[in-house]
């Protein structure tokens, strides 16, 4: 079933659930991206807001030369003896457009549109990982491994078909290859496992045995499948 049907659906079902709530959604992370800029602590602030602008625009005509997109920083807190620090998320302005038209359509309210690895980063900051920290977020259909840090973020997909079922030992070592290979290569460590394989004790052990990972990350209340839209729901609560 289509994504707008079953919201449509839920909404028939269980009207009471929806009435007077606001959600909140995030974009896939191949239809964006996210990164720190960072400029010296003497910058003036006229200065930092055109060098800010000046790198985002640079970052467009890089990443998306022929695609209409949407882009939102924010200056992260510092100490005064620190470099600036901006957090820059860049989305492709169709992908909003068509998530928009959905939520419209079923007529729910749509307060917040985040993006996919800045869901990850939030989860491990809401847990409280030590940084720098990496967590691989395991979904249904990839894995997304997200490297944090003050200064840097690095992040990549993985195809994988996720099945309750016992995979193929061949099939996944082939995944754990490329990652392994994106981990040794970008000098990652303090690596956390999460998402939907932490709900299965074989896959969990597989993922823990063949790779160099420090912990899981769970988020208790629900099934780990739903932490970034645990993390979602978490914003709109404190907006």
């Amino acid at each position: 079933m289509h994504f707008k049907e079953e919201l449509r659906e839920l909404t028939a079902q269980k009207p009471k659930l929806f009435t007077n709530t606001s959600f909140g959604t995030y974009i896939p992370a191949q239809f964006g991206l996210v990164k720190i800029y960072t400029f010296p602590k003497g910058i003036k602030k006229s200065e930092l807001i055109q060098s800010i602008e000046l790198y985002i625009q640079e970052d467009i005509s890089g990443n998306f030369p022929h695609t209409e997109v949407l882009y939102s920083y924010d200056i992260l807190d510092r100490n005064e003896n620190e470099p600036y620090r901006v957090l820059v998320t860049i989305v492709e302005s169709e992908i909003v457009r068509k998530i928009e038209e959905v939520f419209e359509e079923v007529g729910l309210k749509l307060d917040i549109i985040s993006y996919e690895p800045v869901c990850v980063i939030n989860l491990g900051l809401l847990k409280g990982l030590p940084e720098p920290f990496t967590i691989l977020y395991t979904e249904r259909n990839k894995i997304l491994i997200v490297s944090y840090r003050r200064d840097n973020i690095i992040y990549e997909t993985f195809s994988y078909l996720f099945s309750e079922d016992k995979i193929t030992e061949d099939l996944l070592n082939l995944i754990i290859w490329d990652i392994r290979n994106f981990i040794v290569l970008n000098d990652i460590g303090n690596i956390y496992l999460a998402g939907i394989v932490t709900e299965y004790e074989h896959l969990t052990e597989f993922f823990l045995e063949k790779l160099p990972i420090f912990g899981i990350v769970s988020i208790d209340k629900f099934s780990e499948r739903y932490a970034l839209t645990y993390i979602l729901g978490e914003r709109l609560l404190n907006a």
